[in-house]
């Protein structure tokens, strides 16, 4: 196998190219060192927060409603029956396998990645089963895995369909059932945003706060809800809410001429996504200029780049206000590609948060502080829920 090193600011990572059906896989040869706030960057964690003292004194007077995790398990497993679990996240180009320690989610403590099988389930499962095992044979055997896809994850362990993607993932595919056998251990599914935002609640950006939103923006626009460090729920309900309606829809030709699936005219997703303000960049700004670069002329003083920022936060904070109505959260954390971007214009975008729930409350937002890892460390969170078994 070739294997080729390139550097990090934070840890080794080393492409390797094993002799396996899958491609090329990374491997996290050990958990980076802890920074400053001031570096807060990639994979950093930051530190638990103070509440507002309208959102503090709030949750000392409810009783809280802890939300349940979603998705069947194949066996028991917990927290305390081993030290580590293995999350794997399942994307329609790429598979991630990792396990952490659940006194420390934040560390990944190894991760492959590679080809995700679209095609054979029997290669599918295969792949997945081979990766948990080397990286048990390197690190040690975890007591459970924890399943990420984007799909609406059902409680006994079924998924709605993921044949966009890999064809043999049909309505009430048992996608939990299919790995606990492959792998033999106690096997969780949820949504990719939930658990995203499970991530954040946990080692992210949204540690330390209670009700934690994500928005992740990028192809479309994924939604994840945690309160108290738990997915919001028992099964995925919110995870479309980026389709809620942002503008008229009829002002930016270039940006309907593909109807949203969702039926909504103006909707967020078609407004603020990657893929949405990729569109806009380059009818403002000519085909050969990406989001990237938009935001690197925008900072370098280009007026026409300077007023697609300024189109992009005001129809972002549109959709950042609904939300604060709707689910009232203690933190809006960003993420995907374009949050990238944003950290510039996150203290505008703060000031920008007019609406609030009750007196006293106040929403902050904060960037996503993890990246690759963010699905591996929620997935296998889901091993982490106090009150999971009642679920199963």
């Amino acid at each position: 196998m070739g294997i080729c090193e390139r550097r990090h600011s934070r840890h080794p990572l080393l492409w390797v190219r094993p002799n396996v059906q899958g491609g090329l896989s990374l491997h996290l040869s050990r958990p980076w060192p802890a920074s400053s706030l001031d570096d807060a960057g990639p994979s950093h964690v930051l530190s638990a927060p103070e509440l507002p003292d309208g959102n503090r004194k709030r949750h000392r007077a409810r009783d809280v409603l802890r939300g349940r995790v979603g998705g069947q398990v194949s066996g028991t497993a917990s927290c305390g029956s081993s030290r580590l679990l293995c999350g794997i996240d399942v994307g329609g180009t790429r598979t991630k396998v990792g396990l952490i320690d659940p006194k420390d989610p934040s560390a990944v403590l190894a991760m492959e990645v590679f080809d995700t099988e679209r095609n054979s389930e029997e290669l599918f499962l295969g792949n997945i089963r081979k990766s948990v095992q080397r990286l048990t044979d390197k690190v040690g055997n975890p007591s459970a895995a924890g399943v990420s896809i984007g799909s609406y994850a059902f409680r006994d362990g079924s998924i709605d369909g993921f044949s966009s993607m890999i064809r043999f993932m049909t309505h009430g595919y048992p996608l939990a059932t299919k790995l606990s056998d492959a792998l033999c251990k106690p096997v969780r599914i949820d949504n990719d945003a939930r658990l995203i935002c499970l991530a954040e609640a946990v080692a992210g950006s949204g540690r330390g706060f209670s009700r934690v939103l994500t928005i992740t923006l990028g192809t479309g626009i994924g939604i994840g809800i945690c309160q108290d460090s738990k997915p919001l729920g028992s099964e995925p309900f919110f995870h479309l809410a980026g389709h809620l309606k942002v503008r008229e829809g009829t002002e930016f030709p270039w940006l309907d001429e593909t109807p949203c699936y969702c039926g909504i005219s103006g909707c967020a997703e078609s407004t603020c996504s990657g893929t949405a303000l990729a569109l806009h960049v380059r009818h403002e700004l000519g085909k050969g200029t990406d989001v990237k670069r938009m935001f690197e002329m925008a900072s370098q003083g280009d007026l026409k780049a300077k007023a697609v920022v300024d189109w992009y936060i005001t129809y972002l904070l549109r959709a950042l206000n609904q939300y604060v109505y709707a689910y009232c959260p203690d933190v809006i954390v960003l993420g995907g590609g374009v949050a990238h971007g944003l950290s510039p214009y996150l203290n505008r975008i703060r000031a920008g948060i007019t609406s609030w729930v009750f007196e006293g409350q106040r929403t902050e937002v904060r960037l996503t502080s993890l990246e690759e890892e963010a699905g591996v460390i929620g997935a296998a969170s889901l091993f982490c829920s106090d009150d999971w078994r009642a679920n199963a």
